[in-house]
């Protein structure tokens, strides 16, 4: 009777605290409403369910979306979301139709990134599928160069180059509460614990970090493809374009350009590239996966990386190498816990494909 009284009484005086705490909660999401609108509730919680890798639910949110901003930002978002399930024909079609529509919007840039890589991807890696891809960047980067000329001009280039920095570095930036929305940085990018901030939504292209980002990542794809199609002497040129937009004699960008200039030579990206002749059905995934873990982009790297894990069709060293890449996105996403789990659950996986010491190198650093 004591117990069932105790009991009662804990349950009393916790309940007021817990109808307080879900009170503030919901307080909170209807003042964020108020200043933003439900539009941009609706694109948080598509960004936060992208980042924890839900991809139908956040492609849900952001099929939701209205204004012109924010929709374009969920149809663009809703793209990347397919790549990661693995449904690259339907990426394919979802990007052709938002640029019909948005020749030169904000989302322009991020929807031609991901058209070239659905397009290598649906083409598995084939002659024709690198070839659309290559042709689609190159539409990219002439279309750059022609809106941006002006901005540049305007701009000095230094005021770019201290937030560029934060989004090359291997680890994610400390987490900070900035304003109503809790983001690891102002600069957060897909795959990363955030999301941008609402300036950063609205404002996209005067967003310092947003023009040299966006070079760089158009050009280290354009390089990768040139890999993929033999084309050493075309991967060079791009691979010097995207140094080009960073700054010099910076530690963080030297060992990300040593990073490029290491897979060029050797041919292949994270993994060796012995590793990339044993791949069969998953070798495309696989390759490009390799390049979005060299560059950070850690959420859809493990979206791809998982779409092999779960394929019954995929070979042994295709498991073993996608538990490989998804091991290195946790780690760098800050999730040690996630890490190790994968650890116990592939091991004996990574072992018959003598990548167990390499994954258990890369969990003891320091992210």
């Amino acid at each position: 009777m004591r117990a069932i009284i105790g009991l009662l009484v804990v349950m009393v005086v916790a309940f007021p605290w817990r109808l307080q705490a879900q009170l503030s909660s919901e307080g909170e999401e209807l003042a964020l409403m108020e200043k933003y609108g439900k539009d941009y509730i609706l694109y948080r919680q598509g960004r936060e369910t992208q980042a924890v890798g839900e991809y139908a639910e956040a492609r849900g949110y952001y099929l939701q979306l209205g204004g012109e901003v924010l929709a374009d930002a969920g149809k663009a978002y809703a793209i990347e979301c397919q790549l990661a399930e693995g449904s690259f024909r339907d990426a394919v079609r979802g990007a052709k139709s938002f640029l019909v529509g948005n020749p030169s919007g904000y989302y322009t840039f991020d929807a031609q990134h991901l058209l070239a890589m659905a397009q290598y991807l649906d083409g598995s890696g084939s002659a024709e599928g690198i070839a659309a891809a290559r042709a689609t960047l190159a539409q990219a980067l002439a279309s750059y160069d022609m809106i941006y000329k002006q901005w540049e001009e305007e701009h000095q280039r230094e005021q770019n180059l201290p937030a560029l920095l934060l989004l090359l570095k291997d680890e994610n930036p400390i987490d900070k509460a900035i304003g109503d929305f809790g983001v690891s940085s102002a600069f957060a990018l897909p795959g990363s614990k955030g999301w941008p901030k609402a300036p950063a939504i609205f404002n996209r292209r005067s967003c310092s970090w947003y023009l040299p980002w966006t070079k760089c990542r158009l050009h280290l794809l354009e390089a990768f493809l040139a890999m993929e199609g033999g084309d050493e002497a075309g991967a060079r040129k791009a691979l010097d374009a995207a140094g080009a937009v960073l700054p010099m004699h910076d530690p963080a960008v030297d060992a990300y350009r040593q990073r490029f200039n290491e897979a060029l030579r050797r041919g292949a990206f994270f993994h060796d590239a012995a590793m990339w002749g044993r791949w069969q059905r998953h070798s495309a995934t696989l390759r490009l996966t390799g390049l979005l873990v060299a560059m950070g982009e850690n959420n859809l790297a493990s979206g791809l990386a998982l779409t092999v894990l779960r394929s019954p069709r995929a070979t042994r060293e295709e498991s073993a190498s996608a538990v490989l890449a998804c091991l290195l996105c946790h780690l760098r996403a800050q999730r040690p816990g996630d890490a190790r789990a994968l650890l116990d659950e592939h091991g004996e996986m990574l072992a018959r494909a003598n990548l167990l010491d390499t994954a258990r190198h890369l969990a003891q650093l320091s992210w």
